[in-house]
């Protein structure tokens, strides 16, 4: 939507992927100092008292309340994993627990296996270094970037990342993590590049992320799909989740108690892929006989 209303007015665009991985400016990088300081906290207050009254809380997406008791719980629940495995955690929707409850059997691989290498590589440097570094090989190429191309590409814009220009990365690799994050204030040095070019109301203001209202969809338009798809029967009939645990987070979600958002639109953006490129032939276009089971925009949706 934001690439077909800015070629309305301009032929090429500007953006700041990139700024945050290389530049601090993620609120998560300071997670590991802050670590330090929750984990002086004895262990079963954490974890017996603590988080058990978090994960009874509702932790709604949409309400501020909520989205603190989400992202506390979200904090607290690896914070005895070691340094990059916390890392990790902070950054995936499912942690080990729920995992264990919703896959119907062990996987063989550690989900974090893909990731873990990249600290290994830059171990000698500082945590939050490491932790833009893991997030330059991951995250940016597989998020980000990968949405602007497509999505301009997709509404004849021509995008462009000045961020991730190879000189200005290497300069960014080597400036000290002091001088990008300190005293809580992300992007240090570019705020201080930018004082006087730029209004303070945009150098101060707070962080806010770019995201989907997919809590609000999946107790809207998309409902209808995910009932078909996160039903026992279409679960079963893949064989990888437990149908049981999945209606426990539907039903908990759709009363609006508890945010499932992400972990539900996971397995349904799974449900969707295994019926097009497992039951079916790898075509874009959805098999006849899921078409006609009772959502009549599953072609739109998918394609």
């Amino acid at each position: 939507a934001v690439s077909r209303l800015a070629r309305t007015e301009v032929k090429v665009a500007l953006s700041g992927a990139g700024g945050d991985e290389l530049f601090g400016g993620y609120q998560r990088y300071r997670g590991d100092e802050m670590a330090k300081s929750w984990k002086r906290i004895p262990g079963f207050l954490r974890n017996q008292i603590l988080l058990h009254l978090l994960r009874r809380m509702p932790n709604r997406g949409d309400t501020t309340v909520g989205d603190k008791v989400r992202l506390a719980q979200k904090f607290l629940e690896p914070l005895d994993l070691p340094s990059d495995r916390r890392y990790l955690a902070w950054n995936s929707f499912f942690d080990v627990r729920l995992k264990k409850e919703l896959l119907c059997r062990a996987t063989p691989r550690d989900s974090f296996d893909a990731a873990l290498p990249y600290f290994s590589q830059v171990s000698g440097r500082p945590f939050v270094d490491q932790a833009m570094f893991v997030d330059l090989k991951t995250y940016l190429p597989g998020d980000p970037l990968f949405l602007a191309d497509r999505m301009t590409m997709g509404n004849s814009l021509e995008g462009r990342v000045p961020f991730v220009d190879r000189k200005l990365m290497e300069v960014a690799y080597r400036i000290s993590v002091d001088q990008k994050l300190r005293d809580g204030v992300t992007k240090l040095i570019i705020r201080k590049a930018l004082a006087g070019r730029v209004p303070p109301s945009i150098l101060e203001r707070p962080k806010r992320g770019f995201g989907t209202p997919t809590d609000l969809w999946l107790r809207g338009p998309w409902k209808p799909l995910a009932e078909i798809l996160l039903s026992p029967e279409a679960l079963k009939k893949t064989g990888y989740f437990q149908a049981e645990a999945v209606q426990r987070l539907m039903a908990q979600h759709q009363s609006g108690s508890r945010d499932f958002s992400q972990h539900l639109w996971a397995i349904l953006v799974f449900q969707i892929w295994h019926a097009l490129y497992i039951e079916g032939n790898g075509s874009p276009e959805p098999r006849p006989d899921l078409a006609g089971r009772g959502y009549p925009g599953w072609a739109s949706s998918t394609t």
